[in-house]
């Protein structure tokens, strides 16, 4: 009798080294490793290709209106004009008594500067109301940019919240495990020893089976909402 108790003493510890892998393996799937949630969220945004596009959709639009406020010096004209020559004149010289002609050279330089202003009514009321619709287009994209960072942060509080899920679940089901792959391993004992009936071994084992299937969709689902955190993140999520 001592014997028996003996060996099944020996049998449980051996089976306890067994099922103590399971929680040791889902130790390294623990939240306790992540990032907080708000640092998460943080590099999210700041890794967001889409919100890089909106940056550069909002400089580009800042840039057209401060280029929009000089339109009125294309109104503005520099004018200027310029002459330069010689030549020879013929000129009568007469004293009252002599009549004589005399040629002469000369050279002559005439320039002239000034500037016009041309102003129309679309000048005064058009290009206002054009870089009042800049201004609204620069104010779209910014909301657009803001929905944009929220849709970020909802994803990333969506798939952090997957995680915590299974993370729970895999706690439960690593210990209904334990205890399925304990009762299943006894029950086994007893059934190869006849102590036990096939029905019992048949349940034990379809129990065992079951929890361990459980297990494994926990931790597939763990391991996907990581990755797509990541990806998301655009680095590693733990610390």
């Amino acid at each position: 009798m001592w014997r028996r108790i003996i060996c099944g003493c020996l049998g449980v510890f051996s089976l306890l080294l067994t099922v103590k892998g399971q929680s040791d393996e889902s130790s390294e799937l623990s939240l306790h490793k992540i990032l907080p949630l708000d640092t998460l969220i943080k590099r999210a945004i700041v890794h967001s290709p889409m919100l890089e596009v909106k940056d550069a959709q909002i400089n580009a639009k800042e840039y057209d209106l401060r280029a929009s406020k000089l339109e009125w010096t294309r109104n503005l004209a520099i004018l200027g004009s310029g002459t330069y020559g010689s030549g020879s004149f013929l000129s009568n010289i007469n004293d009252g008594s002599v009549s004589a002609f005399q040629l002469t050279d000369r050279t002559t330089l005439n320039y002239a500067l000034g500037f016009s202003v041309r102003i129309s009514p679309y000048d005064i009321y058009g290009t206002k109301r054009e870089r009042r619709k800049k201004e609204y287009e620069i104010l779209s994209v910014k909301r657009e940019k803001n929905v944009i960072a929220q849709q970020i942060t909802n994803e990333v509080i969506r798939l952090y919240s997957n995680l915590r899920l299974a993370q729970s679940l895999i706690d439960v089901w690593v210990d209904q495990y334990q205890s399925a792959e304990l009762a299943y391993q006894l029950t086994k004992k007893y059934f190869e020893e006849g102590n036990a009936p096939a029905g019992d071994f048949t349940v034990a084992l379809e129990k065992k089976n079951g929890a361990l299937k459980e297990l494994e969709i926990a931790k597939a689902e763990f391991w996907k909402s990581q990755k797509l955190l990541e990806a998301v993140v655009g680095d590693s999520i733990r610390e």
